[in-house]
This record gives structure tokens, sequence and C-alpha cells, in this order.
């Protein structure tokens, strides 16, 4: 009758995330009791509340952790990355990748090829939506999408749909890209939040993620159509590390950023070889380099050069078409990053 229940009523059913392993054993014991205890004629007040505080413990479970995380998700030739505070009092998506369906387009040309369509779960379905919610994501209190290309803001409709989102964090280096604009509006439209915030950024400005933690804007710093080179670039300490988001900006782009420390480098255009020069490499001196790449994409990314540039730099390599997600996890004092496949 429960089960039907939370069934039912959707507003009833909870995302709680993977349970910690005390909360998860508290709750099956004394699940366990209640129900051996269900043969008597009547079941004591003390399993009653202690029934109850188990499913308070299993809702609150995403807040009760101290620790912190970036993610980048294995979402093959796209950028997806997770930032969840310690708490998890703040939730942040940085792009939101999306796959075009050549075969829906191809009917769409031609009727007649309608045959050929096949029933495919979409970059959201298979792998945004689940690690949200394995993580316990409720609500999003943030959207940073860095510039039009599909692979990077192609999920932001289904994920509206599926996650009420606060705010949209959009560069100035977007606002003449009136398609990619059109389609956001209407996907806050049919979301779940159509009130949903948009603020608008250019290099100078700085984002509280949350008491502890601000972002920096380093460009665009003008007006742009959506490409390449107007991405939106944040750089800021996360837990124990200097972290550079570069989005898909070319050498000459990076080149023109200020020098900062930086631990972790998001590897701008999925390890293109326009971008990443050797210089800005020598100048940053990243510790680590993240790479979100589709295993064997048509591009041939992350270009050799890239790569041997890193190598050579000593530069540690995480790439998604390889490791699968990577996850930089971090408390008070420590930190670790964590690959679904070892290299």
């Amino acid at each position: 009758m429960l089960a039907l229940f939370a069934e039912k009523w959707t507003w009833f059913q909870w995302v709680t995330g993977r349970p910690q392993i005390a909360v998860l054993v508290f709750f099956v014991v004394t699940l366990l009791m209640y129900l051996a205890d269900l043969s008597k004629a009547k079941i004591s007040k003390s399993l009653h509340g202690l029934l109850a505080l188990s499913l308070v413990l299993l809702y609150l479970n995403p807040y009760l952790h101290r620790y912190g995380q970036v993610a980048m998700l294995a979402i093959g030739q796209g950028d997806t990355f997770f930032l969840e505070m310690p708490y998890q009092r703040k939730v942040y998506l940085i792009d939101l990748a999306g796959k075009i369906n050549f075969t829906t387009l191809l009917a769409d040309q031609d009727p007649s090829k309608s045959w050929q369509l096949r029933d495919s779960e979409s970059v959201a379905e298979r792998q945004i939506i689940p690690a949200l919610k394995a993580a316990g994501t409720r609500t999003i209190d943030g959207v940073f999408l860095t510039h039009g290309d599909f692979d990077h803001i192609g999920s932001f409709g289904e994920i509206a749909k599926a996650f009420k989102i606060e705010t949209l964090y959009l560069p100035i280096g977007m606002d003449a890209d009136t398609e990619s604009l059109t389609t956001l509006q209407e996907a806050i439209e049919a979301g779940k939040n159509p009130k949903m915030k948009i603020i608008w950024l250019k290099s100078g400005d700085q984002v509280a993620l949350d008491q502890k933690t601000n972002l920096q804007v380093l460009a665009p710093d003008k007006s742009g159509g959506g490409e390449n080179a107007d991405s939106l670039v944040l750089y800021g300490r996360i837990g124990l590390h200097n972290f550079l988001f570069t989005g898909d900006i070319d050498g000459a782009a990076e080149n023109a950023l200020p020098s900062l420390p930086v631990d972790i480098l998001k590897v701008a255009h999925h390890g293109s070889d326009h971008s990443t020069p050797a210089d800005f490499i020598e100048r940053t001196d990243p510790k680590i380099a993240w790479i979100s790449v589709g295993k064997d994409n048509r591009y041939g990314h992350p270009a050799d050069r890239v790569v041997a540039d890193l190598e050579a730099n000593q530069t540690k390599i995480y790439r998604t078409d390889t490791m699968g997600a990577v996850h930089y996890i971090y408390w008070p004092k420590s930190a670790k990053i964590d690959s679904v496949q070892s290299n």
C-alpha cells in the first residue's frame, strides 16, 4: 500500500542519493524489527519512533556528508561538470552536453525514412540525470553555460524539466546568439521553474557558490555570437585546489588570460590542436588536466600534440574516453581524485 501510494503521488517521492552505510543499516534494521513486530497485537511506540527517525535520516541523507565534489561526467563528446558544495548546501552544473540524433533529423527531412527511427536514451537520461540523482540532487542552484554549441547546452531542456533550476548563468559572449537563446528560453518556460533567474557574466565578475567558494569570470569581455572564442572561462579555488574551466576557447584566448596558479585545468575544446598551446601550459603549469572527450570521436580529440605537451610538463591527465567519470572529492583538510577506471 505504501509503495502504491508513493508511486501515485509524485510529490511524495524522495531523491535520497546513495545512502551512507550507517543510515542504510539503521533503516534496514529498524524496518526488519518493525515487520517482525507486526504479528503482535500492538506495536510499541518506541518502534514507531525509531522507524520515523530512520525515514527522516534517509530523507536527510544528501545533507549529512561533510565532503564536496567536482565531477567531470562521462557524457561522450561534450562537457558536463557537476559541482556539489559540502553538506550539499549548493549544487551547480557547468555545461549540459547533448547529442544530436541524426536519425531523427533524417526522418524530419524525409518522412519515408521514419522506419529507421529507433528508441534511444538521450545523454541526459543515460548519464546526467542518473548522476545527479545518485548524488541526492533535488534542486540545482545554478547552471553555467559556456557557449552555444549543442555539445555544451543540448541537455538543458531535459534537465530543466527534471529539476528545478534556480539561476542560469550565461556569458555576454552569447548575447547575440539568438538561436540558442530562443531554445533556452523555450526550455525555461517548459521546465519546472519558468521564473528562472538569468544572470549575464563578463570578465571581472565573481559568483559566490557558497560562503567559502567563489568563481572568478576571466572571459569573455565583449558581446558575441556564442562561438568557441566567446566561451565563458571560470577560475576559482574549490576545496584545496585551484580550478580553471576554459569552455572551448582557442590558444589565442588562453594566452590572453591572466597568469594564475592552476592545479586542475579543464582542457579547452576537448583537447583540440587549436587550443592549449605549449606556452600556455608552461605559464599556468597545471598539476592535473581533465579532458572531457568521446571515445573514438570523429574530430580526433584530444590531439596528440596537446597530450604530448601536457605530459612534457609532467601534468597528470584524466580523460573520460579511457577513464570514465572523474570525481574530485574534498574535505576541510584533504582531497582525492577518483575515476571509474584506472589509467
